[in-house]
C-alpha cells in the first residue's frame, strides 16, 4: 500500500459499515458519473491502525472521545 492508509468494506460478509443514507443527504460540491465531491464546515476525523487491521472515520459532528482502535 506504499504507507498509505485504506478501508476496504465487506459487505458480503457485513464487515464494515458506510452510512450511505447520511452521505447522500449532504450537499455536493460537484458531481460526476461516478463520484461526488463533499466538503464540510468541520473536518471528519480518520483514525487507522494497520497493525490491528482497523479504522474509522468520524462524521464532523461525531468529534467526541472515542475508544481506542
Amino acid at each position: 500500500s506504499f504507507m498509505v492508509g485504506y478501508f476496504t468494506i465487506n459487505s458480503m460478509i457485513k464487515q464494515g459499515f458506510v452510512s450511505w443514507e447520511w452521505l447522500l443527504t449532504q450537499e455536493a460540491t460537484e458531481e460526476r458519473d461516478y463520484i461526488r465531491h463533499l466538503r464540510f464546515e468541520n473536518p471528519v476525523v480518520v483514525k487507522i491502525n494497520g497493525h490491528k487491521h482497523r479504522g474509522i472515520i468520524l462524521k464532523p459532528e461525531d468529534e467526541v472521545a472515542t475508544r481506542r482502535i
